[in-house]
């Protein structure tokens, strides 16, 4: 016998509602929930954050996205490294390259839901450092953009996540380094950052597709000049936050939260403030809550902080990592990039 149900699950996200509504199915068997994607089907967000300086750092930290509270010890990258690159699937999550004290091409994994050290991946196809800040991916292709040496800025690599390799050619973006970075379903999306080439610190934000190879495309721009922002978000809107740029007096970090429709071109809008100025952070967010960690103000912090992502305001405690480190890298199986 068939009958149609609204189930009432556990989100991704810690929430409670009926959320599906489908063909729920009764017999012999008992009830069968309804297929459908993951974030659909229930579980929670988990958030981890890996490497970082003083050092660099092997550590990586763990958050539940959906319950305030300080991290836990999740396990250690396979090298200590810092202003790393990562990406996410709902199951995986990468880092790549960074500094460990010198630049490098490693790509290291971990399967998100399970404590423990990350695995060899693959490599990039050149040792780099100051990448992207924040994850561009979808469930399948993760892009990671090279950041210095200058030569090589605005080079785009790919990667398949569900199979470990080394990262192939994906096109160029506007050359820059330390970028805060985001993804839709769809878009992956660059904003502002420093021009080695030039020395300029740039506002351009530009966005490739995930899945089709090839050059970037002008999105618009941020209101600030900055590197070593970061950006997060879920699969409609983006966030960008924080910066350094030294031009800035008399401080040269900011703590203004910026934030971007990710399906429709334009300039960033003013969303709030972090609770002080911050640069370096790293992000990870859920379908619903945006979190921001460590970074320097100037000096390594450990702090957490979060937002509503649907409701501009400002940055509230969230809690602290189990250390003080800044230009780590953050990631989560519940990110903008997938279907949330």
């Amino acid at each position: 016998m068939s009958e149609f149900k609204v189930n009432t699950i556990t989100n991704r996200d810690g929430s409670h509602g009926p959320q599906v509504c489908g063909i729920t199915t009764f017999g012999s068997s008992g009830m069968q929930l309804p297929s459908g994607p993951t974030e659909f089907r229930g579980g929670r967000g988990r958030g981890v954050v890996g490497g970082g300086h003083p050092g660099p750092q092997n550590t990586l930290d763990f958050i539940e996205i959906a319950t305030t509270g300080n991290a836990s010890d999740f396990g250690d990258l396979t090298t200590a490294t810092r202003n790393v690159a990562c990406c996410a699937s709902s199951t995986r999550g990468t880092w790549a390259g960074g500094q460990t004290p010198g630049n490098t091409s490693i790509i290291g994994y971990v399967t998100i839901s399970s404590s423990g050290g990350a695995n060899d991946f693959g490599d990039l196809t050149q040792a780099t450092t100051d990448m992207n800040c924040g994850v561009l991916s979808d469930n399948i292709r993760g892009i990671m953009m090279m950041g210095s040496p200058s030569g090589i800025q605005g080079t785009l690599e790919f990667i398949t996540i569900p199979t470990t390799g080394n990262s192939s050619e994906f096109g160029t973006v506007a050359p820059r380094r330390h970028a805060a970075t985001m993804s839709s379903p769809v878009r992956s999306v660059f904003c502002s950052g420093k021009n080695d080439i030039t020395s300029v610190y740039i506002k351009t934000i530009d966005f490739v597709i995930t899945q089709t190879r090839g050059e970037s495309t002008t999105f618009g721009e941020t209101a600030i000049a900055v590197e070593q922002n970061v950006g997060a978000g879920n699969k409609t809107r983006g966030l960008i936050a924080g910066g350094f740029n030294p031009s800035f007096s008399p401080d040269t970090r900011v703590n203004q939260i910026q934030f971007i429709t990710l399906a429709t071109e334009g300039n960033a809008t003013d969303f709030g403030d972090l609770s002080a100025t911050r640069f370096g952070a790293a992000s990870m967010s859920s379908s619903i809550r945006a979190c921001f960690a460590g970074g320097s103000q100037p000096g390594a912090q450990n702090v957490i902080e979060s937002v509503t992502i649907a409701s501009a305001g400002n940055a509230i405690d969230f809690g602290d990592l189990t250390r003080y480190t800044t230009v780590p890298g953050g990631l989560s199986d519940v990110h903008g990039g997938l279907a949330q």
